[in-house]
């Protein structure tokens, strides 16, 4: 996977968590080189492919019946020294219900999180992209508590980069070293985009040390 995406580093580091078993193969991921984000909306995606394994809407509108009016939620996550990460999304109960998963959180991302903070080496003072960011917990973990000097915070849903997007500047300071970026599985342009980016800011280099990724392996058709 690192190696699909910046091919010139043979050191890329890929973490990832997942809950599905279905996990043949390698993804091949790649980007939309135009910095204006398109519309893409993950359920809609998924009924396209007819891999739609979240629960659907049955055309009559039968799961609107029973739409929570405040599905927000806060979730913190406490670090040692005082030092917190405030995120917000979907209420957790919702589940799979959401017309993207990116909008709440997951248990593979506090455990990727926590995994994080017991080895820090592997992102401090390290370029770190996160894919399928979604609320942003290990990037902003990454970048905040531990030091990362350059981190991109990546992912395909439109609702979804709207609200990771909020989630980092009630953190920080959205800045040259903490971007946020529309990634859709199987665009074939953004991977040059972001590159240009990394060569910009870090003055030259070619790839992330660092690719993280907590739950994004759950229907087929991002599999191949």
């Amino acid at each position: 996977l690192a190696r699909t995406l910046f091919p010139s580093s043979p050191k890329n580091t890929f973490l990832a968590t997942q809950k599905s078993h279905r996990t043949s193969g390698c993804l091949s991921l790649i980007m939309n080189e135009h910095a204006q984000e398109t519309r893409w909306i993950e359920s809609e995606w998924l009924s396209t492919t007819g891999q739609q394994d979240v629960d659907e809407d049955d055309g009559g509108g039968f799961d609107r019946w029973f739409a929570d009016p405040d599905p927000w939620e806060t979730f913190q996550l406490d670090f040692e020294g005082g030092r917190s990460i405030v995120v917000k999304g979907h209420k957790a109960e919702l589940g799979q219900t959401l017309h993207s998963t990116g909008l709440t959180i997951w248990r593979a991302a506090r455990i990727l999180s926590d995994w994080l903070v017991s080895n820090r080496r592997i992102v401090e003072n390290k370029t770190v992209l996160e894919l399928g960011a979604g609320l942003g917990v290990c990037g902003l973990t990454a970048h905040c508590i531990l030091g990362a000097r350059y981190t991109v915070l990546s992912d395909g849903d439109t609702d979804t980069l709207a609200n990771l997007r909020a989630n980092v500047s009630h953190n920080t300071q959205q800045s040259e070293t903490l971007q946020v970026r529309q990634l859709v599985w199987g665009d074939t342009a953004h991977v040059e985009c972001i590159r240009r980016q990394l060569q910009q800011t870090t003055k030259g280099e070619t790839h992330f040390d660092v690719i993280l990724g907590s739950d994004i392996i759950y229907v087929d058709s991002v599999i191949e």
